[in-house]
């Protein structure tokens, strides 16, 4: 490349001269008449495109001419690039276009030492730019008259450009751009390979890292060759939805990224949604009572999804469109729910419809209503079903069984009622005919052991309902012939020390005077008073360990044994043993009775008659043991 330099004149050496001899003088006498600037000479070598800028300093002369003074930045060409034929290759108004000076004028102010002053100077080179070298010259005007100024230079040298390193190429090789695949709906995800390539020339930086994701999800990636100019990326994606789908892959430098995509789609098969009918059941039967408000008939229904879940489920009676309470929409299962009030008797169709993302599935369900005339409700809550046996009364009396009930109708009166037993006709007391709600109670007399059933019947505008229980009378049994044997030390007769525990033991014998152990046997103890009354009695059944649990006896192969607590002082207690015949029946039959007494002790304790000993708190520490009988009073 051959430059182009201008050729300095003559008489502006000279006039330098004689300008530089002249600031030497003022110099030497403490003044300038020249402008300086700095730096004097910038040389910028660079690279197209290039742009650079720096800050031109120029200080005015010392002193200055008193006043405002503007002054202006110039710049002139010096020199351009040339060809080989030494002609220019940029014009003169080319090469001013890539300088420029901010701000292209400043205002300064006379004085003995006016400040220096700031200019930006910018040079910019475009990439499609002549490249060689330039040079400028930049002065300044507006200085009064006597002030030099030589301005200053720029040289640049703009080498050719250079290609910049670059970032990865990267191919996908698969999926293909636009392929199509198709998931099958229920089943394990779809398993779709990937696999791409990732290069650079061998003048950029290696690859250091690869990644890829799909709608933006990353994904797992195995690569090879990392930190050098060849890497691959591979992986498996698994897809179980349909849908358009993008893969992005990308590789990394020292540069930057560089990326590929590609998009394929997902269709999906598999059955259309499945659709149950729950309530009404085909051909159900719903009816109501003449002069009611209709009947109510409960709609429910269940959809499943193979994918996707439910998308909308819907509805029509005899093909009017119904309202649907529904719920897990977009899910699987999903339920469809409402109630229908219908007051008109005939026939009608219920027809649903499912839809997913695969299908629409349709079920019908056809039922009627119907209009009755009301039954009676009969409820027999004497005798209870399931209650007895009973038994007749010993001595062959008649047995009395109560009975009780109720009937109602929802929709007009109970008209008649009518009880029996075994089909004969029983005699009730009744109240409420003539109204929806009436109860009936009497009692039956039974003299004969058997089984019996209890009817009653109830009639409301000619429709009769019919109620039952039944039940088992048996033939009386005789008490059992029990015999009490008193042994000691009640059977003494010996008075008891008070504020003792005395043991009560007796056997049981029955006619042929072996022993019995019957666990039925009730004990009462109870205190026989001055005046000829008695008080509550202290009642024992069986118990295993009479003499933790006052209230229980115990029974050995032998003899029933219990522990009283009699009260201090002078008492007369009674002890009776009873059973109970029948066992259920609540007839106590007395077996057997003595009497006991209790002396005063040692310690002089008054009388307290009428305290029960079982539970009295009078305790004597020194008499918890057994009691010793005395002498017989």
């Amino acid at each position: 490349m051959n430059f182009c330099r201008a050729k300095p004149i003559r008489g502006k050496i000279l006039s330098g001269i004689v300008l530089i001899l002249t600031a030497a003088s003022a110099s030497l006498l403490g003044k300038s008449t020249e402008v300086t600037y700095s730096p004097l000479t910038k040389i910028v070598e660079g690279f197209g495109p290039y742009s650079q800028s720096y800050t031109l300093t120029m200080t005015p002369p010392s002193p200055l001419a008193a006043g405002s003074h503007t002054i202006s930045f110039q710049a002139s060409v010096v020199s351009v690039p040339v060809d080989s034929s030494g002609n220019p290759l940029v014009t003169d108004a080319t090469a001013l276009g890539h300088i420029s000076i901010s701000p292209a004028s400043v205002t300064v102010t006379g004085g003995s030492a006016p400040p220096p002053q700031n200019v930006t100077v910018t040079v910019s080179f475009p990439s499609d730019a002549v490249v060689g070298d330039y040079a400028y010259h930049i002065n300044t005007t507006g200085w009064p008259s006597g002030v030099a100024t030589t301005g200053a230079n720029i040289n640049l040298t703009i080498q050719p450009p250079t290609a910049p390193p670059s970032t990865p190429a990267v191919a996908i090789n698969q999926p293909a751009s636009l392929a199509v695949f198709t998931y099958t709906a229920g089943g394990p995800p779809l398993q779709i390979p990937f696999s791409f390539a990732a290069t650079t020339a061998a003048t950029d930086p290696v690859i250091t890292n690869v990644d890829a994701d799909l709608n933006g999800t990353a994904l797992a990636v195995t690569s090879g060759g990392l930190s050098t100019d060849q890497v691959t990326g591979s992986g498996t994606i698994q897809v179980a939805a349909a849908g358009t789908y993008a893969l992005t892959t990308r590789a990394y430098n020292s540069v930057g990224t560089g990326s590929a995509s590609v998009e394929f789609t997902v269709n999906v098969a598999g059955p259309a949604p499945t659709l149950v009918i729950q309530s009404p059941s085909d051909n159900a039967v719903f009816s109501y009572a003449s002069g009611g408000t209709g009947v109510t008939v409960p709609v429910s229904i269940s959809a499943t999804s193979a994918y996707g879940g439910v998308q909308a489920i819907t509805a029509t009676l005899n093909g009017s469109p119904l309202s649907l309470a529904v719920q897990g929409l977009g899910a699987s299962p999903a339920t469809g729910s409402t109630s229908l009030q219908l007051s008109a008797a005939g026939t009608y169709t219920l027809s649903v419809s499912v839809t997913d993302a695969l299908g629409t599935a349709t079920a019908s369900s056809h039922f009627s209503v119907t209009v009755q005339q009301p039954a009676p409700v009969i409820v027999i809550t004497q005798p209870a079903t399931g209650s007895g046996p009973f038994a007749l009364p010993p001595g062959g009396g008649p047995l009395a069984v109560p009975f009780a009930f109720t009937a109602n109708v929802g929709f007009g009166n109970i008209d008649a009622t009518d009880v029996s037993l075994n089909g004969t006709a029983v005699t009730a007391l009744v109240t409420g005919l003539g109204t929806p709600a009436v109860a009936g109670t009497g009692e039956v007399q039974i003299s004969t052991p058997g089984d019996y059933t209890f009817t009653v019947m109830a009639t409301s505008n000619g429709v009769t309902s019919t109620s039952s229980t039944s039940f088992t009378v048996n033939q009386a049994l005789p008490p059992p012939q029990y015999s009490v044997l008193w042994l000691p030390p009640v059977s003494l007769g010996k008075a008891f020390q008070g504020g003792c525990t005395v043991p009560v033991k007796f056997s049981l014998l029955d006619a042929t005077g072996g022993i019995i152990q019957d666990r039925s046997i009730v004990v009462a103890i109870y205190e026989v008073l001055p005046n000829g009354g008695v008080s509550s009695p202290t009642l024992f059944t069986h118990g295993p360990r009479h003499d933790h649990d006052p209230g229980t006896y115990m029974i050995t192969r032998k003899h029933y044994q219990l522990d009283y607590r009699v009260n201090r002082g002078v008492h007369t207690y009674q002890i009776d043993v009873y059973a109970f015949w029948p066992p259920t029946s609540g007839n106590a039959n007395l077996l057997g009775t003595t009497t006991i007494t209790t002396k005063r002790g040692n310690h002089g304790h008054d009388d307290n008659h009428g305290d029960d000993g079982h539970h009295g708190d009078e305790d004597d520490h020194d008499n918890r043991g057994k009691c010793r009988g005395g002498d017989k009073d």
